[in-house]
């Protein structure tokens, strides 16, 4: 009895007739938001070696398996993340940013020592970055949150590009006693590029 060689087109092959139309499988967003929007077939065909023949069964249920796959694949294809509801210029000044004075105690007259590099990235990100957009995710727990009793304060905000998935800027002001402008840019996926982290912090003893 000879081996039986099948060969079964799924949509990631490029070079086999077996599906009635194709799609972009890069997932590229067109709003620059995590939005899948491919479109996979549902049909697929079974192509056999001349040499031998499948049981129409066995060649059934390969097909229909490759059908619920497909499917499977076009229900996560075609979710949607929602569109942002406040625009970049919105973002920027939620929670009263760019703060001007200090919550905590100082005695230096520009007491926020990092808030200039938190102005200037924003700038450069709206300058340099396409389809920058904000991502209001951060500002449901962890938009800001402060301590009357240890004069300390907390503030996030999340931005989303064609070129980063997510860019996250965090700063922390407790006065004299500590300053800090953390920030965390993620690439696309689709670029080979590593995560950036840029801290800057100084601790007054």
């Amino acid at each position: 009895m000879k081996p039986q060689h099948f060969l079964i087109a799924i949509p990631m092959a490029v070079t086999v007739e077996g599906f009635s139309s194709s799609s972009n499988t890069a997932f590229l967003p067109s709003n620059g938001l995590r939005t899948a929007s491919a479109t996979f077939s549902t049909h697929a065909t079974v192509h056999m070696d001349a040499e031998s023949s499948l049981d129409t069964r066995a060649v059934k249920s390969i097909e229909r398996k490759l059908a619920e796959a497909n499917l499977s694949l076009n229900r996560h294809a075609t979710l949607t993340t929602p569109a942002p509801t406040l625009s970049v210029e919105e973002m920027e000044v939620t929670n009263g940013m760019p703060w001007s004075d200090t919550i905590g105690e100082s005695d230096h007259p520009d007491p926020l020592l990092y808030m200039p590099f938190w102005e200037w990235q924003l700038e450069h990100m709206k300058s340099s970055l396409t389809n920058l957009q904000t991502d209001e995710s951060s500002l449901a727990d962890f938009g800001y949150m402060d301590n009357n009793s240890k004069k300390a304060r907390i503030v996030n905000q999340c931005y989303t590009s064609d070129e980063y998935r997510k860019i996250r800027m965090t700063y922390y002001d407790a006065g004299d006693n500590t300053q800090v402008f953390n920030s965390v840019w993620y690439p696309d996926p689709k670029y080979n590029l590593p995560v950036l982290g840029i801290d800057l912090l100084r601790i007054w003893v």
